[in-house]
């Protein structure tokens, strides 16, 4: 799938949720926690795989594309929403994560002639061979270039807001007095 594609593949069932439970559009957090759990598994995967050559098979789709790496990677976004008294904004991220993951294997998962690719289990199991020219790259391999770039600068912004989120709640925490 496209960035659009797996971005839309998330947001039209958030959309809905929020538009029928609260009767209003989902707000720009909303959104943005979409985009960036929709797009989390290829910022990682993508760059590692076809610029840094980290992840040796699998085209890009096995480390944060697994199932053993996506379930705490999401239960930890949830916690740490619940704790922060935002659930919904960990439910929003760890459900457009998984249909990130469902959107790359959507044909496999719904045809029962088919098993699971090892991929989806990354650590576990190895991952199919793939080449390391994508598709998509473009001449020269720009269209990888210009998704790292892309990538580099959405996870700084992300990381950015979540540590001075992190700074922001842990000050907000009242003061031990012995």
């Amino acid at each position: 799938m496209f960035p659009i594609d797996h971005f839309l593949f998330a947001f039209i069932p958030v959309c809905v949720y929020i538009i029928m439970r609260d009767r209003e559009i989902p707000s720009v957090q909303v959104v943005a926690i979409t985009f960036f759990g929709s797009q989390f598994p290829d910022l990682i995967d993508k760059p590692l795989y076809h610029e840094a050559g980290v992840i040796i098979t699998a085209s890009g789709r096995a480390g944060i594309h697994s199932i053993p790496i996506a379930i705490p990677i999401s239960l930890a976004a949830i916690w740490y929403a619940v704790d922060t008294d935002r659930p919904r904004f960990g439910f929003i991220f760890a459900f457009a994560y998984a249909s990130h993951i469902v959107g790359d294997y959507y044909r496999i998962l719904f045809d029962p002639s088919e098993s699971l690719p090892p991929n989806l289990w990354w650590p576990f199991a190895d991952p199919l061979p793939a080449t390391i020219t994508p598709g998509w790259a473009g001449p020269e391999m720009i269209n990888v270039h210009l998704w790292t770039i892309f990538s580099v600068v959405v996870l700084l912004i992300a990381g950015i807001l979540i540590i001075s989120d992190v700074v922001l709640q842990s000050s907000l925490l009242p003061a031990n007095r012995s």
